[in-house]
């Protein structure tokens, strides 16, 4: 039953991140998950081999694009359930989280869905000074690509879709090439990694779970599979754009997010992203092999360093705080 299940899965998770396990925990990751937030509040910083009691933000948060900022900041957080007066609360701890990122890194550029990042982010860590590592790291490594003034690279990798599809799923690749419909209806999909889209956070967290514990592409490929999943409407639009694009837009929003995750980890490990390149147009080939592509350059150096959160006398010794004693798990 699931509440015995539940238990040891707990139990199992902490025992990986306290044995540095992270081949272990990225089998959780599509498997099950992470479980609850005070789960994912330990696993996270693990992912990203940073610690969320070290590198405290700035004291100082001036950056060029603060007035977007605030105007993006107003509209979150809606889909968590929280008391407006509450919300408003988290509103501005949210605000000065994304400010600390943008002013302790200068050479990144702000992009609208950043918000919604960094809002999953703080909802699981609980506050802006846990959650500014895990903001920080994604910054300046799975989302950098966004995170430049035009998003060239961005566009070019949402071709990558049809060159997954084209790889798994040829009859449905060649109704979408045949409508002539570019996959711009994924931008929020990868930009905010779905956060913008689902119903739930409980949803949104689980879908991070799993592209944390990924390659920093891996949203194409759970961009693809729900086209492939929901492939009967598209099939029937038979090329015609109107109708494509209709059912595009009418993909439902409570997804079956198990099987899509099991669904985009086999479509990842049999058509990795060198075999989709091979198969892309030349512009989005030079997106991805360019020498300074964040793309190209995973595993990251940092996955294979010892770092605050994986150094195992730390784990050790590591303590919840005290916001999450007496929780259950």
């Amino acid at each position: 039953p699931p509440g015995r299940g539940r238990p040891r899965g707990a139990a199992h998770i902490a025992a990986l991140v306290h044995q540095g396990d992270m081949e272990g925990l990225r089998r959780v990751a599509v498997e099950t998950g992470f479980l609850s937030e005070a789960i994912r509040s330990m696993v996270w910083p693990v992912l990203l081999n940073v610690s969320p009691t070290d590198n405290p933000p700035p004291t100082r948060r001036e950056h060029r694009e603060q007035k977007q900022v605030q105007l993006d900041v107003v509209r979150s957080l809606t889909h968590i359930g929280l008391r407006e007066a509450d919300r408003l609360g988290r509103l501005q701890e949210l605000n000065n989280l994304i400010d600390s990122v943008l002013a302790a890194n200068p050479e990144l550029h702000y992009y609208q869905g950043f918000n919604d990042v960094c809002s999953t982010l703080l909802v699981v860590m609980k506050d802006a000074e846990s959650a500014f590592p895990l903001a920080q790291r994604l910054a300046t490594h799975h989302l950098r690509e966004a995170m430049t003034p035009n998003m060239h690279n961005v566009q070019q990798a949402l071709k990558f879709i049809m060159g997954i599809l084209r790889c798994q799923d040829r009859q449905l690749y060649e109704s979408l090439r045949q409508s002539g419909m570019e996959p711009v209806f994924a931008v929020s999909w990868v930009l905010t990694w779905f956060a913008h889209d689902l119903k739930s956070m409980k949803s949104i967290q689980r879908v991070y779970d799993f592209f944390l514990a990924s390659h920093p592409l891996m949203a194409l490929y759970f961009s693809a599979s729900i086209l492939r999943l929901f492939r009967k409407p598209l099939i029937e639009a038979r090329g015609d754009y109107a109708d494509m694009h209709a059912a595009v837009q009418h993909l439902p929003r409570d997804l079956p997010l198990e099987g899509l995750v099991r669904m985009s980890h086999q479509s990842f490990t049999l058509s990795p992203p060198q075999r989709v390149v091979s198969l892309a147009s030349l512009s989005a080939e030079r997106a991805f092999t360019a020498g300074d592509s964040m793309w190209r350059q995973y595993p990251y150096a940092f996955l294979s360093q010892p770092g605050p959160a994986r150094v195992s006398d730390r784990l050790i010794e590591w303590r919840p705080p005290k916001r999450w004693r007496g929780r259950r798990w």
